[in-house]
Parts: C-alpha cells; sequence; structure tokens
C-alpha cells in the first residue's frame, strides 16, 4: 500500500484500473487522502485463509512443472574428508552458471544457475562443470 499510496496520480491510476476490472465499485466512496490516513493509522489488520494459498499454489503448477521438468540437475557432495566447498558466512548462495549479460533484476533460479552452499553443491547445467569441479 504504501506504493500504491505513493502519490495521488498513482492512487488514482491503480484505481481506474481496478475499476475497469471489476474489483471496485465505479464511484468509489474513499478519496485518496482518507485511504492513505487510514493505511498510515495502520489500525487494521488483513488475513487470508490458507486455503487462499493452497489455490494460488495449484495455479501455479501448470506453469512449473514443464520448467523444472527441464532441469538438468547434477547434486555433487564433498567427501567428509575434503574440507566442503569454498562458501562465506552466508550459508548459500544462488548464482549464474554463465556470465551471460542480463536485465539489473533477472533473477537466477529455473535455468543456468548452481546453488552452492557448505560441503554440497547443485547445478542446473551439469555440462558446463569442469573436470576439476566435479571432483
Amino acid at each position: 500500500m504504501d506504493l500504491t499510496l505513493a502519490t495521488k496520480e498513482r492512487w488514482e491510476g491503480q484505481m481506474r484500473r481496478a475499476q475497469e476490472s471489476g474489483d471496485v465499485a465505479k464511484d468509489p466512496k474513499v478519496t485518496y487522502e482518507e485511504m492513505k490516513k487510514f493505511h498510515e493509522d495502520g489500525e487494521y489488520t488483513i488475513t487470508l485463509e490458507t486455503s487462499y494459498h493452497l489455490q494460488t499454489e495449484m495455479k501455479m503448477l501448470d506453469t512449473l512443472l514443464p520448467i523444472l521438468a527441464r532441469r538438468k540437475w547434477l547434486f555433487l557432495k564433498a567427501s567428509k574428508d575434503s574440507g566442503g566447498f569454498a562458501t562465506s558466512d552466508h550459508p548459500c548462495c544462488l548464482m549464474w552458471s554463465d556470465e551471460a549479460p542480463r536485465p539489473p533484476f533477472d533473477s537466477p533460479g529455473f535455468e543456468k544457475f548452481s546453488f552452492l552452499f557448505p560441503r554440497k553443491w547443485l547445478c542446473s547445467e551439469p555440462s558446463s562443470l569442469t573436470t576439476e569441479c566435479a571432483t
């Protein structure tokens, strides 16, 4: 809501789209100023039923399952006497497996990425590993 209420113009644009989609009445009874005060006062609670989350997840499966099925996983586990993989103070790191240029907010996670955490390494592109990496 902070972003929606950041400016009156943004609020009006959001309301116009919500009215066009039928999610909000064409003649709302709340002004921008009233809604901004209501939000800033913070005297409200938003709750969702657990079933809502489940319903949302089920709708995403049709999109997500084919993407997961295309992954070519390789799981590496360091031997107990190897010292493990080099990591940082943060126990895991999600990173791209290649150095291709990407948009600023593009996030690894579905294709050509590696997930590195102490003593284990999960890679979506096994062919990108060298023999040195796999041993």
